[in-house]
């Protein structure tokens, strides 16, 4: 299918024979498998935060002191669609 289309792209009753053909052994197999990979990837991403976590603690940088913001001080000249003029 090279473009969308209003039809559909097969009869609604082929998902009866998908829905008989599949049965509970073939779900258990799928789901084994896809928590299989899910773990594998998270492994890895726990392996990487790893090591960059031991490169981040020898590059980190010392707090050297507070910042304190204060946004109730703002420009007056500052128009708005709504102000008269």
């Amino acid at each position: 299918m090279s473009a969308y289309s209003n039809h559909s792209p097969f009869d609604p009753s082929m998902l009866v024979h998908f829905r008989e053909r599949i049965d509970m052994n073939l779900v258990n197999r799928l789901n084994q498998e896809i928590v299989k990979k899910v773990l594998e990837s998270q492994e890895e991403v726990e392996v990487k935060t790893k090591k960059s976590g031991e490169e981040d603690s020898k590059n980190e940088v010392k707090n050297r002191g507070k910042l304190i913001l204060d946004a109730s001080c703002a420009p007056e000249d500052i128009s708005y669609p709504t102000d008269t003029k």
